[in-house]
């Protein structure tokens, strides 16, 4: 596995600084400065200052620093799968597709998305602290969902309640009734917990619905239409996931119409019923997908409708659905569910390697980025940015117009 990730991922190795790469290194002046990036317990500014004393601005050491962080997630998760559901074939199926899903590549190959993945990488070991809390009814295990949670909140403030949410699911799974502790206490644990990191998110938070909606909020509302952003943004997600084709760093064009999103969503929460009393772990594989990118997705403009980045975590559910779903095929045929398997394993792996290159330059990013999201004002802006620093004034012209 982790040779296969060498392999897909190789080329990103090479990238350039791109984005809001310049902002946190080239342009940021305290990255030198052990205080600055140490006094918060902020597991990415620490990473990028530790980086830079040793390698310089380097972007080969970012990028590499991005894939040690994927590799240490992949790890836990296989540690995971082998834990929850005990089955070696499904493990590996289910990892071997992690590792080349191209809706990680924003993540990955964009050294800015690395704290994703470190975040991923705490949430997951938060998750698995819980399982090992709740199999041998040892308190001590919580003690590592706790540290993982708060290192994760002092990383990135409101992304972390994901690993409550998934406690949650994991618990619907597991079965409450089999878990012999005082739930009394757990819970009131548990709000004290979520009261304290709220309040203290909450300036984090208002900061980010500014930087989201900076020249951009014209209703002057915080708030997304739920009635349009579940759909929408659950529907788009599941399409990526699937056919990861239209894969850019603004995502502005939906094109399905809206009874068609309806459906997508109304289809996928009466699977989440039905497997939940028919199979638990297609549920649990379901449930994880949205619940781990739930905080993202909530309500409050604290981030974009769509994002890759924000899947990456969720995406491990997905991975889960497929190997479920080739493993349970391959009971009725012998051979179409391997030769599946094998399509779509070879098909993402081009992709992830394809889109990589689209990640390498700033020109590529921009370029690719406007093909697929033309309506999107950013990305022209920053085609046209691009143009003018390459002193190509005609083409410069045409994107500040646009």
């Amino acid at each position: 596995m982790v040779g296969l990730i060498f392999v897909v991922y190789f080329n990103s190795l090479w990238g350039n600084l791109v984005s809001d790469d310049y902002a946190s290194i080239t342009q940021y002046p305290q990255i030198g400065d052990f205080w600055s990036n140490f006094s918060g317990f902020n597991s990415m500014s620490m990473g990028t200052y530790l980086v830079f004393k040793l390698f310089g601005m380097s972007p080969i050491a970012y990028h590499s620093l991005s894939l040690i962080c994927f590799i240490v997630f992949c790890l836990l998760a296989y540690i995971f799968l082998e834990i929850v559901f005990d089955n070696k074939i499904l493990t590996r199926v289910t990892m071997f597709l992690f590792a080349v899903l191209p809706i990680h590549v924003e993540a990955i190959s964009w050294i800015s998305g690395r704290i994703y993945l470190i975040l991923a990488i705490y949430i997951l070991l938060g998750l698995l602290g819980f399982v090992f809390f709740v199999r041998n009814n040892n308190v001590k295990y919580l003690s590592i969902t706790l540290v993982s949670f708060i290192l994760g909140f002092l990383t990135d403030r409101p992304r972390p309640f994901a690993l409550l949410i998934l406690i949650f699911i994991y618990l619907l799974y597991f079965g409450f009734r089999k878990v012999k502790v005082n739930w009394g206490k757990v819970a009131i644990f548990g709000l004290i917990v979520s009261v304290l990191a709220a309040i203290l998110a909450w300036p984090n938070i208002i900061n980010r619905i500014n930087i989201v909606n900076s020249g951009t909020n014209a209703s002057g509302t915080i708030f997304y239409d739920p009635f349009f952003q579940y759909p929408t943004s659950m529907a788009k997600y599941l399409q990526m996931l699937w056919f990861p084709i239209d894969l850019t760093l603004y995502h502005t064009m939906y094109i399905f119409p809206n009874w068609l999103n309806w459906s997508i969503l109304l289809t996928y929460l009466t699977m989440l019923v039905y497997f939940y009393f028919k199979n638990k772990k297609y549920f649990f594989a379901l449930a994880f997908i949205f619940a781990a990118a739930a905080p993202s997705m909530a309500p409050v403009k604290v981030s974009w409708l769509v994002a890759e980045r924000y899947m990456f975590l969720g995406s491990f559910g997905f991975s889960l659905l497929l190997g479920l779903v080739l493993l349970d095929l391959a009971k009725i045929f012998k051979y179409i569910p391997m030769a599946l398997g094998l399509a779509i394993f070879v098909l993402f792996g081009l992709r992830v390697l394809a889109r990589n290159v689209d990640w390498q330059t700033n020109h590529n990013l921009w370029v690719n980025t406007c093909q697929v999201s033309p309506n999107s004002h950013n990305a022209w802006n920053n085609i046209g940015d691009d143009y003018d620093k390459l002193q190509d004034y005609a083409n410069a012209i045409k994107g500040f117009t646009q």
